[in-house]
């Protein structure tokens, strides 16, 4: 049921959707989900390696929850306060036949060599010892003791708890994709403050003692971290250009070349043509 994809989050709702029978292409499943978002965080420079002091996220924090309303079926969503706990939760679900996802620390992740902390990797495990993950075709192998390391909070941020995801009901697909268009568009135009501010507090950013990392971090949550290129504007514009809206897709490609634009550029000019494509695309 799993098959390799762009975005983690994508990915692994696809996976649980195959598992209860409705098998739907990546960039379908993003936009149902109206995926799109905007978001500036503080980063944890406590951390080995420290993360960056200051970054940005382009995904909405509600897609999972969105992509199940426009497909009829239920997500739940279990927190606790410490790994041991979330493991038995996790042991229980795969004995009832469910398929549990999971927000992880990519960086304790043995398989991703990755060797930065990313909180929020949202991956499946099909069977104790193994998971599903966007960036890979094969089932991998996740020892409980290094899942227990790997989990946290469903944020970019770090935080303590544990959160567990998985699918009831039988999810349909959909008639008609004006709802899903409609919620991003609105949520879209609610993120607009935030890129402007973007464009306005980058010309600060370089004085920061970490600004190498916060640039790279930058060209990397854009172009290649799990985000299809275009800070996921590119997996969306697909999603328009696939529905029939023609015009959109236009505009949503055009915004995904500026946020590509500013990843090899990080500076407020480049930052403003980001908010004024995303401007266009939104009205």
């Amino acid at each position: 049921m799993h098959r390799k994809g762009l975005h983690c989050g994508s990915t692994a709702m696809g996976d649980a959707l195959r598992a209860k029978g409705l098998d739907l292409p990546e960039t379908l499943v993003f936009g149902l989900g109206a995926g799109l978002g905007f978001s500036l965080h503080e980063g944890d420079t406590t951390l080995t390696p420290p993360q960056p002091s200051r970054f940005f996220v382009g995904r909405s924090p509600t897609f999972e929850k969105d992509l199940c309303g426009a497909v009829g079926a239920t997500l739940h969503e279990a927190h606790f306060d410490d790994s041991d706990t979330a493991l038995g939760h996790i042991d229980t679900l795969l004995a009832q036949g469910e398929l549990p996802l999971v927000y992880t620390d990519m960086a304790e992740l043995p398989y991703a060599d990755s060797h930065a902390h990313w909180y929020g990797h949202l991956i499946a495990i099909p069977l104790t010892g193994k998971a599903w993950d966007n960036g890979y075709a094969e089932t991998q192998s996740l020892e409980p003791a290094q899942l227990e390391k790997a989990l946290c909070n469903p944020t970019p941020e770090r935080g303590a708890g544990c959160t567990v995801l998985h699918l009831e009901g039988m999810p349909r697909a959909p008639t008609e994709l004006t709802t899903a268009v409609d919620l991003q568009r609105d949520r879209m135009r609610a993120a607009l403050p935030g890129i402007r501010a973007l464009a306005s507090e980058l010309p600060r950013w370089p004085a920061r003692p970490d600004w190498q990392r916060i640039a790279r971090l930058a060209g990397q949550v854009i172009e290649v971290r799990g985000t299809g290129g275009g800070l996921f504007r590119r997996i969306y514009g697909q999603f328009l250009g696939d529905a029939g809206f023609a015009e959109m897709a236009m505009l949503c490609k055009e915004a995904a070349d500026a946020w590509t634009e500013l990843a090899h550029h990080p500076d407020e000019e480049h930052a403003k043509a980001c908010a004024e494509a995303e401007e266009a695309l939104w009205r």
